[in-house]
C-alpha cells in the first residue's frame, strides 16, 4: 500500500513536470500511442544512435507506473519483444495535453 503511494506521488510530479515542458517520457507514451515499438525503435525515433541508459531507465519507470507494457509479457527478452502503451498510459497524456 506504501509503495502505492508512492507510486502515485511520483506520478503525480510527472504529470506536473510534463505539463510544463514535454520530455522523453511523453515522447515516448506518444510514438508508442501510433504503433508499438522495440528498445532500438524507440531509440531511432529520440535521433538516437545507441539505446542510452537514459532511455533504458525512462522505460523502466513508464512500465513501473503501468503506462507501457510489453507486447510479449511473458517472454522479457524475446527478440521480437517491443512495447504498447496502457490505457493508463493514454489518459496520462491526456491530462498531459489538458
Amino acid at each position: 500500500m506504501e509503495k502505492e503511494i508512492e507510486s502515485r506521488q511520483e506520478l503525480g510530479q510527472e504529470l506536473g513536470q510534463e505539463r510544463k515542458e514535454k520530455t522523453i517520457f511523453t515522447f515516448i507514451l506518444v510514438h508508442l500511442q501510433q504503433e508499438s515499438l522495440s528498445r532500438s525503435e524507440l531509440a531511432n525515433a529520440l535521433g538516437l544512435k545507441t539505446v542510452s541508459g537514459h532511455l533504458n531507465r525512462t522505460i523502466t519507470k513508464l512500465q513501473e507506473h503501468g503506462l507501457i507494457e510489453f507486447t510479449i509479457p511473458d517472454k522479457p527478452n524475446h527478440p521480437d519483444q517491443k512495447f504498447r502503451i496502457t490505457e493508463r498510459g493514454i489518459v496520462f497524456i491526456q491530462l498531459v495535453e489538458k
